[in-house]
């Protein structure tokens, strides 16, 4: 029996070595099958969500489907506008220090935001530059925006600006004063100004700081549509405020109102302007699609103006509006939709204006958030809201030009006290749909007409207006051929 077992032992381990062989050879040949068997299970999960997401659609009301395809629309734009912000930042990162430009090296350019509402006008110099290889440094500052005049707001120049996808410093923790020697470090080539309103930023980035660097600005407000600010204005603030007087270069369009307004009212005349076209329109025309209409309900932009004084501007209609516009919301609660994006400082200057305190504007916005159908834009580029919206509804300025590139109507509540147009603001305010304040119990039979039909007969003129506006080529090539080849 011992001789039997001493035979059987060696052949048992035999046995399970051979087996154990085995199993790792199955196991092996299966693996493949194991992982396209999990590939296989994800897909099915895929589809199975896929399905259930189409079943989901499907099972919505028509206004309702016409929501989601809007929504998912617009956000696929937005993420092709990062991408595409996101290749100009991988362009300007692959190009090397031996690349040349036009002017010989590559430039060190800094844009300074304060007003991300505003922020179209150097979006396209921004791509631009990068797209090129240039040192792009974009940098959020305070403004002095809210009621009291005081430094703040850095925040919502920050969230705008990662919405848009644009890197960027953010100086507005420090001093500006600190902030000022950090852009002397910086040394750029060029600096960009947003607006030539030294009070509306901190001390450190105001004109005369800036002495020390190539200060460039491009109008934020677009196309000159307002002759004068004020009925006795000291200075033309178009053109002969201390930026416009210290700037190595004025980027405008290529009007000759413009210019001669320069050649009469500044003190340089037009030694530095640059014609190369308007970057805020450039932007503004870029991929800028007509939303796809929900037949149920429409959506309205309300863009009310800051200008409460008749000694300043005097466009402003919000005192004499608001109570029919809530009336229209709040009686049409499925049919319109409306959307309040009021200029950046429009609560500042009503407070200062003394014609309503700021519990009683509160009380007024309190019950506008109160109902479904109304939403405040704070801080989305101007293209977002354009392209969401049906109508416009505001009482000026720039907006009366800007949206012409929405081709959607527009419907100007027009102060009786406004400042004298220009012959180019004329021609805009043709093509909008005149409501004087006088008659404003028109406006929801106004609405009615043009958004519940193809009631239109301005199209055309708005169409005439779009090409004034564009011109021909692209203004930030130009603005940066400029750069290249006198720096």
């Amino acid at each position: 029996m011992k001789q039997l077992i001493k035979k059987i032992f060696p052949l048992n381990r035999l046995l399970e070595a051979a087996s154990d062989h085995l199993l790792s050879r199955i196991k092996t040949e299966l693996q493949p099958l194991e992982v396209a068997t999990k590939a296989l299970t994800l897909k099915q999960e895929e589809l199975s969500k896929a399905v259930s997401e189409i079943d989901s659609l499907l099972s919505l009301s028509s206004k309702q489907q016409a929501d989601v395809l809007t929504h998912g629309l617009l956000d696929l734009q937005r993420r092709l506008q990062l991408l595409e912000v996101k290749l100009s930042n991988l362009d300007s990162r692959t190009s090397t220090v031996s690349r040349k430009t036009k002017g010989g090296n590559l430039k060190k350019i800094v844009f300074l935001v304060h007003n991300i509402a505003s922020i179209d006008a150097l979006v396209p110099i921004i791509k631009e530059a990068k797209k090129r290889g240039h040192t792009t440094i974009v940098i959020t500052i305070n403004n002095t925006f809210d009621e009291n005049g005081e430094s703040g707001s850095e925040e919502l120049q920050h969230k705008g600006l990662l919405k848009l996808g644009i890197e960027h410093l953010r100086f507005g923790n420090i001093d500006s004063m600190l902030g000022l020697e950090y852009l002397k470090l910086i040394a750029p080539d060029v600096l960009f100004r947003q607006s030539p309103w030294d009070a509306d930023i901190e001390e450190g980035y105001r004109t005369r700081n800036l002495r020390f660097t190539r200060l460039c600005y491009t109008p934020y407000y677009g196309i000159q549509i307002v002759d004068k600010f004020e009925p006795n204005q000291p200075l033309d603030y178009h053109c002969d405020q201390d930026l416009h007087r210290e700037a190595w270069a004025i980027f405008i369009e290529n009007s000759q109102l413009v210019i001669d307004n320069f050649k009469k009212n500044c003190l340089f005349k037009e030694l530095n302007l640059v014609k190369s076209g308007l970057p805020k329109y450039e932007f503004l025309a870029d991929g800028l699609i007509k939303k796809t209409s929900n037949m149920e309900q429409k959506v309205i932009l309300w863009a009310p103006h800051h200008s409460f004084s008749e000694n300043w501007f005097g466009f402003a209609t919000f005192l004499e509006t608001h109570k029919i516009i809530y009336q229209i919301a709040s009686s049409n609660p499925s049919r319109y939709k409306v959307i309040f994006r009021p200029h950046p400082i429009f609560k500042k200057e009503l407070i200062k204006s003394g014609k309503m305190s700021e519990g009683e504007l509160n009380n007024i916005l309190n019950r506008f958030e109160s109902l479904p159908n109304f939403e405040r834009s704070v801080d989305n580029d101007p293209k977002f809201d354009f392209q969401r919206s049906d109508l416009l509804l505001t009482d000026g300025i720039s907006f009366l030009a800007s949206y012409m590139l929405a081709r959607k109507p527009l419907i100007w509540l027009e102060s009786p006290s406004h400042q004298e147009l220009t012959s180019v603001g004329e021609k805009l305010a043709e093509a909008t749909y005149r409501l004087p304040i006088a008659e404003v119990n028109r406006l929801p039979s106004l609405l009615d007409k043009i958004l519940s039909s193809s009631f239109d007969p301005l199209k055309n003129k708005r169409e005439d207006c779009i090409k004034l506006l564009l011109g021909s080529g692209k203004p930030s090539e130009a603005i940066l051929d400029y750069i290249e080849m006198n720096t």
